[in-house]
């Protein structure tokens, strides 16, 4: 018996295939890196089979090279924003930074005023963390000044609180920088540009979170699949009603509305009906308009954070009236596609108003991030069209001549839904003493090594 362990990576869609190639002197896919993580140790092999004048078969390898990936920073600093706010009052500024490098990292975050292209400073700046993802502070009793450990695609969700000074007058604005540097390369960094626009009329703010950070895709049965509840809660911090108070979700490719599931805070556990872009709902003496993800919701508000202008394909929720002081949410659950690959799921909500003198523009939320995540699978057999176990098998080759070489195709298919790596075993041969048995890459001729660095 023979017996060898080799490995490849697998980074590709859901189902794909890797082809390999076992030849028998007889000899057996790879794998590629896309986006390879720090201290990747890469290796490649070249290899020559040939015959001697009395027609004997040889396999030489050449020497092996390595290569050792060197770890490069990268951020991302989202979102540049602007929120109305009323004199001397507080702003909260969310924002979340990626580690876009390919190693582990932490980044140094900052908080500055605008020099001189505003009307004036803010009298505090201050940052906190926001690991729940809901556009608010989690601790006022615990500034921050760094993120924690992040590795590669990994985020973290942050809010500036920025106190007006309170000798500011309506119309004027103040602007911050936001910047987070990386710690491993400190010239590495992002921006982001916070405004406070003073506003005399009334101010709405909203904020987005979910009830869950990550989860599974989902199955072929929604019924059992988790639900999650996204969350859009509203305020006014103003001192004046404001009214056609509008709130838009349009959800991330991946991710599912759940019918049915829409409710407002105000009307307690009253179903909001999905259909009908003008079925105003009431819960004394206010009353919503709720509008999702049917075909009647046409001719509504079009969100801005989706690529098309079709109102049908998101949440629309049209609130007459919310006085001031008054806060309040609209939920509704979502469920996880079962064809989605593992990764991240980023999703906005929006919300405009009429402030009673002019009509708010479209603004944006917080921005939440979604982790759905990885599970594995694996296939091997014949076949390079289905990955159903056993397709194609056994793979026969009826003969040979002596001291000749076989080729085997065999197919490795990830199942999962995510990039892996698998481990490739050959054992119980019954072919003669002296056979040489190997792996390697679809062309037949460069060796299959390990990738992953397991042996």
């Amino acid at each position: 018996m023979q017996h060898g362990t080799f490995s490849f990576d697998h980074r590709g869609w859901l189902g794909r295939l890797m082809q390999i190639s076992l030849l028998t002197v007889l000899a057996a896919g790879t794998g590629w890196a896309a986006g390879t993580v720090a201290n990747t140790l890469i290796r490649n092999q070249a290899s020559a089979t040939f015959k001697d004048d009395a027609g004997q078969v040889f396999s030489v390898t050449s020497n092996m090279v390595e290569t050792l990936v060197q770890q490069a920073a990268g951020v991302e600093l989202v979102q540049d924003q602007s929120k109305r706010t009323r004199i001397g009052g507080e702003v909260h500024f969310p924002h979340v930074l990626t580690n876009v490098g390919n190693g582990p990292d932490t980044f140094d975050l900052t908080a500055t005023n605008v020099a001189t292209t505003d009307n004036f400073d803010f009298s505090s700046l201050t940052l906190y963390a926001d690991l729940n993802q809901d556009g608010q502070p989690d601790d006022l009793t615990s500034p921050i000044t760094t993120t924690p450990l992040l590795g590669p695609d990994q985020s973290f969700a942050f809010v500036v609180v920025a106190r007006l000074p309170g000798t500011e007058t309506s119309t004027q604005q103040g602007a911050i920088n936001v910047t987070g540097s990386s710690q491993f390369t400190p010239a590495i960094n992002d921006s982001n540009v916070d405004v406070a626009i003073v506003t005399d009329q009334a101010v709405i703010d909203v904020t987005k979170s979910i009830s869950a950070t990550a989860g599974p895709a989902g199955t072929t049965d929604p019924l059992t699949d988790p639900h999650y509840t996204v969350t859009l809660t509203y305020e006014n911090i103003s001192m004046l009603p404001a009214t056609n108070v509008t709130l838009i979700d349009a959800l991330p490719t991946g991710m599912r509305y759940v019918a049915g599931s829409g409710r407002w805070s105000q009307a307690g556990a009253m179903v909001l009906t999905d259909a009908g872009p003008s079925d105003a709902q009431t819960a004394t003496p206010y009353t919503i308009t709720y509008c999702a993800y049917d075909s009647s919701c046409t001719g509504l508000a079009e969100a801005t954070q989706d690529a098309d202008t079709d109102s049908t394909n998101q949440v629309t929720a049209i609130i007459n009236q919310v006085p001031a002081g008054i806060r309040g949410n609209i939920s509704f659950e979502v469920t996880i596609a079962p064809d989605q690959l593992a990764g991240f799921l980023h999703n906005t909500g929006e919300f405009l108003y009429h402030d009673g003198s002019t009509n708010i523009p479209a603004t944006l939320t917080n921005k939440v991030v979604f982790e759905v995540i990885a599970s594995s699978g694996v296939v091997t057999n014949g076949s390079n069209s289905s990955a159903v176990d056993g397709t194609a098998e056994p793979i026969t080759i009826a003969s040979t001549t002596q001291a000749g070489i076989i080729r085997f195709t065999d197919y490795v298919w990830n199942t999962g839904n995510g990039d892996d790596s698998f481990d490739l075993s050959l054992s119980a041969s019954t072919f003669p003493p002296g056979t040489s048995i190997q792996l390697f890459h679809p062309d037949g001729n460069t060796p299959l090594l390990d990738t992953n660095g397991n042996g």
